[in-house]
């Protein structure tokens, strides 16, 4: 934890020659700007980042702070869980950092009730916030509402559908074909054929206390990968939590390449007595 702090701490520190404070750019929107009762949109909420910094994803690697979305909903309007575009692994002197450039994208589902008046308008709030990193890191945020009518589908924005050109929204790994994921009490493999992007594989781990990663290795053969990350679970650091394998499986070396969501709780087995499992 030490070593974290200090890490955070070196990464954030004001220089006396780094440029003016940056400004990121906050948008939102509603995939459908009118949903009828008991019907389901999303909002979508764009973070556009000076050229040369960089934010953190929602486990921000060995340094930094996650982004964070809070969604304000009114009675008869329930957010779900925001999904990400995909990160990027960023090479700093902190460490290797999880994070985006250029800008990111979530989508957060919005379910109405069945029972909402038809013709009611609706405010959504949306509130971001986040640290943005070069030589120096600041924290910054931002808020915007948007309105939904209660009433017939509108249909999709095309707005949102502009800003996802060239971004990839994580999708379940059970919905990529023929591909198979195992885990035991040490390791995590995934087997599958290669897709479009070619035969770089790897996992973007999101932290869950008590769980450690070891050096990945992947194998191709045939057409078809093998991916294997051991792991360690940590008994007596998980705060309570089950054990689990999250994160995303991506494929190729760009952020618009496919990537995949992996939540896998691990099954372990009771101790006779207090200590790690290994």
């Amino acid at each position: 934890m030490i070593a974290f702090v200090a890490a955070i701490m070196m990464c954030c520190q004001p220089l006396a020659d780094d440029p003016p404070r940056p400004k990121v750019q906050m948008q939102s929107a509603l995939f459908s700007h009118s949903a009828p009762p008991g019907g389901k949109t999303q909002i979508a909420v764009r973070l556009i980042i000076p050229k040369g910094w960089h934010i953190y994803w929602i486990d921000p690697g060995e340094a930094g702070t996650p982004t964070t979305l809070d969604i304000t909903t009114p009675p008869g309007v329930t957010a779900g869980v925001p999904i990400w575009s995909r990160p990027k692994r960023i090479t700093d002197p902190a460490g290797t950092l999880i994070g985006y450039e250029g800008q990111a994208l979530a989508l957060v589902p919005l379910q109405v009730s069945a029972d909402v008046e038809p013709g009611s308008i609706l405010d959504i709030a949306v509130k971001a916030d986040w640290l943005i990193c070069r030589k120096a890191c600041y924290l910054g945020g931002a808020e915007q509402v948007e309105r939904l009518r209660i009433g017939r589908d509108s249909g999709a924005s095309r707005t949102v559908a502009t800003w996802m050109v060239g971004m990839s929204m994580p999708r379940p790994l059970a919905k990529r074909p023929d591909t198979q994921i195992h885990i035991n009490d040490a390791a995590m493999t995934i087997e599958g054929p290669l897709g479009s992007a070619g035969q770089q594989v790897e996992f973007i781990a999101r932290h869950v206390p008590g769980m450690e990663y070891g050096k990945q290795s992947l194998s191709v053969n045939g057409g078809r990968f093998k991916l294997v990350v051991p792991y360690h679970h940590r008994r007596g650091d998980s705060m309570g939590r089950p054990p689990a394998v999250q994160g995303l499986l991506t494929e190729g070396r760009t952020t618009a390449d496919p990537c995949w969501t992996i939540n896998q709780t691990i099954a372990v087995p009771s101790p006779h007595k207090e200590g790690d499992h290994k």
